[in-house]
């Protein structure tokens, strides 16, 4: 069963936002294939923004996917990181051309660990597993 849905609490993202831990409960290791949101939120009124993977002429998409090969190995401006090497990217909205942003396959992407506070209150919780190790 999901530990969080389409709306949410920042006490309950907070509480299931771990770094070896999805939003859904879903094990996040080494070796996973991992899908990461760049642009996940939770809004005031407690919908779970950026995490809708429909491409469409008003719903962007921001996503990498590809397989976790470390955790916290990298720590940049003190945030502890994933990384991750892309198999997959997708970028932008329904007819928006998105070629001068892509890293490509193969590149590897640092996206903070779950549960780490952000500056602006609430805390990262862009990455979830797609399938274990």
């Amino acid at each position: 069963m999901s530990a969080v849905s389409v709306y949410s609490t920042p006490e309950l993202i907070a509480e299931y936002a771990k770094p070896k831990q999805d939003i859904f409960g879903n094990l996040i290791q080494v070796r996973a294939t991992v899908r990461s949101f760049n642009l996940a939120t939770l809004l005031n009124d407690g919908r779970v923004y950026g995490m809708d993977t429909r491409i469409t002429a008003s719903n962007r998409v921001d996503i990498i996917e590809g397989k976790e090969v470390a955790t916290r190995a990298i720590v940049h401006e003190g945030c502890p990181r994933y990384t991750i090497r892309i198999s997959r990217e997708c970028y932008g909205a329904e007819g928006v051309d998105t070629y001068d942003v892509c890293y490509g396959t193969g590149h590897l992407v640092y996206p903070p660990l779950n549960g780490t506070p952000k500056s602006l209150g609430g805390v990262t919780f862009g990455v979830v597993a797609l399938s274990p190790a």
